[in-house]
């Protein structure tokens, strides 16, 4: 069985068991078929998840989330089970390429507005959206700091995976990743507490890397340039230009950004800023239910 066929079948499994009348669809996005989950019933939520992973990222939360929103756990291409689309020799815009994607998706679900919520390269790409469509966007949420944010440099597996002498070997290696391999790469990007992460979602996780490894280190020596994310991706530049509510949730143990770094940026455009103690880049592993509240119950108060 091809790792593809692997991995959709773990997805949809899951989903099964836990999300009653979960729904799957496929939309053309930047002329790749890219895959959506949505649950439950309402007012829309886009959820946009981060680098290197997959709309199965919200898993944990969507449940909760879906009891007061339609949540659309929209997959960026080149991630989860999603098309591969060529980063290699790529040279059209990055932000321009982000906001499209954005658009794509929103398009492929008829959503003409909604809330975006983003983590990570996620966030990155719902700003490049809402610059380039802010009728489009009723708010910004970014859960866990978003790309182009740091105040340091990225953590060393995206480093390694990232460069054209190691990234190629660690790739390859990734596709032969085990559980034991995921845990320790939640612990080194994403969360505090692997343990508390469901072996079934575990699972799911060794079986993206193993079906997107050689297209993340494609996608990463395309984005990071000299151990940084590239000048032109430095979201956190772009800010000021928004004039929809903004709201941060920031874990307190956020690999990619120092939280003191991020409430610089969200006092200095008026949003919002919430704290996750306890908690890593995906904050809703370590503290679910501070997570929800925060992203749910919260507005910024930019003008």
């Amino acid at each position: 069985m091809s790792t593809l066929a692997v991995l959709r079948d773990l997805r949809r499994a899951y989903a099964a068991a836990r999300f009653p009348h979960a729904t799957w669809s496929t939309v053309p996005v930047e002329g790749v078929p890219c895959e959506v989950l949505a649950v439950g019933q309402g007012d829309p939520l886009v959820l946009i998840h981060g680098g290197l992973d997959s709309c199965m990222q919200w898993a944990p939360i969507l449940g909760r989330l879906a009891r007061h929103h339609r949540c659309f756990a929209v997959e960026r291409p080149s991630n989860g089970a999603s098309g591969h689309f060529r980063y290699r020799g790529y040279a059209g815009d990055p932000r321009s390429h982000f906001a499209r994607v954005v658009r794509d998706l929103m398009d492929g679900i008829r959503v003409h507005r909604a809330p975006l919520v983003g983590n990570s390269l996620g966030g990155l790409a719902a700003a490049a959206f809402a610059l380039d469509y802010p009728e489009r966007v009723e708010r910004l949420v970014f859960v866990g700091a978003p790309a182009g944010h740091e105040d340091h440099r990225p953590p060393r597996p995206v480093r390694l995976l990232a460069s054209p002498v190691t990234g190629p070997l660690v790739a390859a290696l990734s596709r032969r990743g085990t559980r034991a391999d995921a845990r320790r790469s939640l612990r080194a990007l994403a969360c505090r507490d692997p343990e508390r992460v469901e072996p079934e979602l575990v699972d799911i996780g060794v079986a993206t890397t193993r079906h997107n490894a050689r297209g993340w280190h494609e996608f990463l020596r395309w984005a990071v340039h000299g151990g940084q994310l590239r000048p032109e991706l430095r979201s956190q530049n772009w800010m000021p230009r928004l004039r929809m509510p903004v709201t941060y949730v920031i874990g307190e143990y956020d690999t990619f950004a120092t939280p003191a770094h991020v409430r610089r940026v969200a006092d200095g455009i008026g949003a919002a800023f919430h704290l996750v103690p306890g908690a890593g880049h995906l904050p809703w592993l370590d503290e679910p239910h501070r997570t929800v509240e925060a992203l749910l119950h919260t507005r910024s108060h930019h003008a």
